[in-house]
């Protein structure tokens, strides 16, 4: 059974990815509105009439700003944790009866394809990331965290397809115009996931069964794709690992869809 994946955008002006698994068509968050996430599946080659659900990681608005209008569009469930649904106040109406609760640690079958919600670092209510299996391939997706935990770390191994944040340069964030407060947060266990802290975490998880990397959620004010590259590419090589397959997430643009 193939596999095909693309980011639709990534960044605090929203995120969005889609995840193709046999009859499944996924979105993992909407953090756009609804019609530029249509216009980005359109733009890879996507019908949005074809989409089957919606897994959302966290509340946060970036994330799930369209997820309401697509599932009262097109009739989707979406799937949260209980947390991130008592903290969806951008959220609206979904479509009548399409709620599905998740947790974290409990898989969720679809047709040829386990998916599993599991635990992550941030400040949300009841943040996840998921990795969506099937007896072949293996994509893992987690886009928000302060720091990696050993159980993140389980989760990603032996993926095909990994969407990893790599939110900030850590200079250019504590030299740059933002409020102390704000740095603190970003900084925090409960933040955003540094270049330095998502190259040491790819280089303890990448196997030879990785084919692609995107990092993913770039700070527009504290990072630079080239700075992101070059950052996690010498942590990599530093640990003997190669570094093809390495794509940055484009904050506005959907990436090239990638089939394996």
């Amino acid at each position: 059974m193939s596999i095909s994946f693309c980011t639709i955008a990534s960044g605090s002006s929203g995120n969005s990815a889609f995840v193709s698994v046999g009859k499944n068509k996924i979105l993992v968050d909407a953090g756009l509105s609804g019609r530029a996430i249509e216009e980005g599946l359109r733009a890879v080659g996507i019908d949005p009439r074809g989409l089957s659900a919606i897994f959302v990681t966290h509340e946060h608005g970036d994330h799930i700003k369209g997820a309401g209008v697509l599932s009262r569009r097109h009739k989707l469930p979406i799937y949260m944790t209980a947390g991130t649904k008592a903290g969806a106040r951008e959220l609206g109406k979904i479509a009548p009866g399409c709620l599905r609760l998740v947790r974290a640690g409990v898989p969720v079958a679809l047709d040829g394809v386990e998916v599993m919600p599991f635990a992550v670092c941030h400040d949300a209510l009841e943040p996840v990331g998921y990795t969506f299996t099937t007896k072949s391939h293996k994509i893992a997706i987690t886009t928000d965290l302060g720091h990696a935990t050993d159980s993140v770390a389980a989760h990603l191994l032996d993926s095909d397809i990994i969407l990893i944040e790599s939110n900030h340069d850590i200079d250019m964030l504590k030299n740059g115009s933002y409020p102390a407060d704000l740095k603190a947060r970003i900084l925090s266990p409960l933040g955003h996931l540094s270049n330095a802290a998502c190259g040491e975490l790819l280089a303890k998880i990448i196997t030879e069964k990785t084919k692609h990397i995107f990092l993913a959620h770039l700070s527009e004010e504290n990072n630079h794709p080239a700075i992101a590259l070059n950052t996690v590419q010498n942590i990599l090589t530093a640990n003997n690992i190669k570094t093809d397959g390495l794509h940055i997430a484009n904050r506005h643009h959907p990436s090239q869809l990638i089939t394996l």
